[in-house]
């Protein structure tokens, strides 16, 4: 949002290619701080360069996540079965330093 892109203003961040960027899924557990965790450095690092994307969160502490893990392991989506799961473009990534490291050589960060 618009906040975020204020974040990356201040802290003085180029903005690389992000228009020209495939649509971004971010598909995480909905932890209160919403940086906790590996999904949380990977959510960072798309506030602090201003990459666009759309959340999908799970709340850990009802049925929802257990649900959507044996959804994901069901549909082969992630092999593994964890969080998170970046979407971009057709290519699905589920390893936080290599989606973050993918991305950044993507988009010219």
């Amino acid at each position: 949002g618009p906040e975020d892109l204020l974040l990356a203003r201040f802290l003085g961040v180029t903005m690389g290619n992000v228009l020209a960027q495939p649509k971004i899924t971010f598909k995480y557990l909905g932890v209160p701080n919403k940086i906790g965790g590996r999904g949380g450095v990977t959510r960072f690092f798309f506030l602090i360069y201003g990459v666009q994307f759309e959340e999908e969160l799970y709340d850990f502490t009802t049925d929802a996540w257990p649900n959507k893990k044996r959804e994901i392991l069901a549909s082969g989506e992630n092999p593994a079965g964890s969080v998170p799961i970046v979407v971009f473009g057709k290519k699905t990534l589920t390893q936080h330093i290599a989606t973050i490291r993918y991305i950044a050589l993507e988009l010219g960060l």
